[in-house]
């Protein structure tokens, strides 16, 4: 039996998380790490797929954590954008 939880994402979601990328807050490996989190906390049901506040609300609680400190700065610049 698997028990890895998978997470889907709208469009919407999917295309935040590639936001994230093009601005150069995540790579592959965050993102990954960003979607087990989200499944873990949201305890996603398998099948449902997830939209964009669930993705922003989550990412603005890890991204911290996963950012090393100069590049925090650039963050709080695109916070604005990313989060509003």
């Amino acid at each position: 039996m698997n028990d890895v939880r998978r997470v889907r994402l709208t469009g919407r979601a999917a295309r935040w998380v590639d936001l994230l990328r093009e601005f150069g807050h995540l790579d592959d490996e965050s993102v990954e790490d960003l979607l087990i989190a989200l499944a873990d906390i949201e305890g996603t049901p398998k099948g449902v797929k997830l939209d964009v506040a669930p993705m922003r609300r989550l990412a603005a609680e890890v991204l911290f954590d996963i950012i090393e400190e100069p590049d925090r700065a650039v963050l709080r610049e695109d916070w604005p954008v990313l989060f509003s």
